[in-house]
């Protein structure tokens, strides 16, 4: 049987958060002053993805390698699916995960933004819809990630 990696169990990463906080001020800055913040200003522009046929271990490796709790799925550069660690641990609790596919348990209807779009706009989507992270688009195609971690980031260093 295969043992859940330690990305399942660790804690938040606040060391993750509190990174160049001095770029993190002016930032917050512009954010309090009316939602100036883009989403361009705080994405990650170094997006993982994966495919629809890669099966469920694959992924738990990515999010161990990378520290990260989900990612977009992409086929063909296009947006068709986003998959994060508690749908992998949803499928691992009901029995093997060995030959399930990313497309047998992606969310298919996903939320995303444009770069352009406010980051205070960005917030809103995560907190309304419960989720953790944002695919950036453009045209479908996936040009980049926001997380609340990036939210965060961005508000809460100069407090």
């Amino acid at each position: 049987m295969l043992k859940m990696p330690s990305a399942f169990e660790r804690p938040w990463d606040w060391s993750r958060v509190f990174r160049n906080t001095s770029t993190s001020c002016v930032r917050s800055d512009r954010l309090y002053r009316g939602g100036a913040l883009k989403v361009s200003d705080i994405m990650n522009r170094n997006v993982i993805t994966c495919y629809p046929h890669e099966k469920l271990p694959v992924i738990m490796n990515k999010f161990e390698l990378f520290h990260i709790t989900g990612m977009p799925v992409v086929e063909k550069g296009l947006l068709v699916g986003i998959i994060s660690a508690t749908d992998v641990l949803k499928v691992a609790r009901s029995g093997g995960i060995e030959d399930v596919a990313v497309e047998d348990v992606m969310t298919r209807e996903v939320a995303s933004v444009q770069k352009t779009d406010s980051a205070v706009s960005a917030a809103k989507i995560m907190v309304e819809k419960g989720i953790n992270r944002l695919p950036v688009v453009e045209n479908r195609r996936v040009i980049g990630i926001v997380t609340r971690d990036d939210i965060i980031k961005a508000v809460a260093i100069c407090e």
